[in-house]
């Protein structure tokens, strides 16, 4: 391969909670039930739609025209981002003023972004300042 920053990267352990997926479909205990992967159950082991899915679900399907099904950018959709960062740091804030804030979206309830900010920060060379929330609980 081509060196690289990444080239004395260890692997990392697997994942616990994909490994706790892995053991639940192994298991042939019938009082089973899969509560590591965010996802609800019902009795029979199908997904448990909440209401409020169902309801936005009803809403999309009540007017198709409206909801955009092309791909997002790589970094998210810009009207989201922007909003969001508003919220997080203040409508009026210096940072973002002066243009100091990077943004990005991405799907999971498992922080892929906190992981991925914490691994580069490690790999990579130290920045003036990168500031990473915690991780909700």
């Amino acid at each position: 391969g081509i060196p690289g920053i990444f080239d004395d990267v260890v692997a990392a352990p697997p994942d616990g909670i994909l490994m706790l997926n892995g053991l639940f479909k192994a298991s042939t205990n019938p009082q089973k039930m899969n509560l590591g992967v965010g996802a609800y159950r019902d009795d029979d082991l199908r997904p448990y739609i909440l209401p409020s899915v169902r309801a936005a679900e009803a809403k999309i399907a009540a007017n198709p025209a409206a909801f955009n099904k092309e791909y997002l950018p790589i970094e998210g959709y810009g009207p989201f981002l922007t909003e969001s960062a508003k919220l997080m740091f203040g409508a009026d804030s210096a940072l973002l003023a002066e243009r100091r804030v990077a943004s990005a979206q991405s799907i999971s309830g498992t922080g892929s972004l906190h992981v991925a900010l914490a691994f580069l920060r490690e790999v990579l060379p130290p920045t003036p300042e990168l500031l990473i929330s915690g991780p909700t609980p």
